[in-house]
């Protein structure tokens, strides 16, 4: 991942987009699928709690997969505290990654989501630049 996005994160001029119900069937189809809330939903409230502190990235690799594929749209955040197992943006050997961030017994680890690829132990070198709090990924 090379390319930070820089994105207006000012709250947008909109009503919102209605919202159908409150779940929608994965396996069998439901009968209330035919009606709407009532509620609107704004996804600019949903995905982004602290604008000055957040920003987009797009992913690009197959280490994080299946979880982030090529393409998806990353919201991090730089006020999030890191935990155990967060997904973080990582600045390592002067280039951007996406990981697990792991605690574990012999030390801390970026992690990827992809057997194929190695563990980074984290070093005083490795600068955490914010947690990916959601994850934009386009059917298309």
């Amino acid at each position: 991942m090379q390319k930070l996005m820089h994105v207006d994160l000012s709250r947008p001029n909109s009503e919102g987009i209605k919202l159908a119900i409150e779940t929608v069937s994965c396996g069998f189809p439901s009968p209330a699928v035919d009606y709407f809330s009532g509620e609107t939903l704004n996804l600019h409230d949903l995905l982004i709690q602290r604008p000055t502190a957040t920003f987009f990235a797009r992913a690009e690799g197959d280490s994080m997969f299946p979880l982030i594929r090529t393409g998806d749209l990353l919201i991090i955040d730089r006020s999030v505290t890191v935990k155990n197992n967060s997904v973080v943006l990582a600045e390592v050997d002067g280039g951007h990654v996406v990981k697990h961030y792991r605690v574990l017994e012999h030390g801390i680890f970026l992690c990827p989501e992809n057997a194929d690829y190695e563990p980074t132990r984290v070093t005083q070198d490795v600068v955490i630049c914010g947690v990916v709090t959601s994850v934009v990924h386009s059917f298309r």
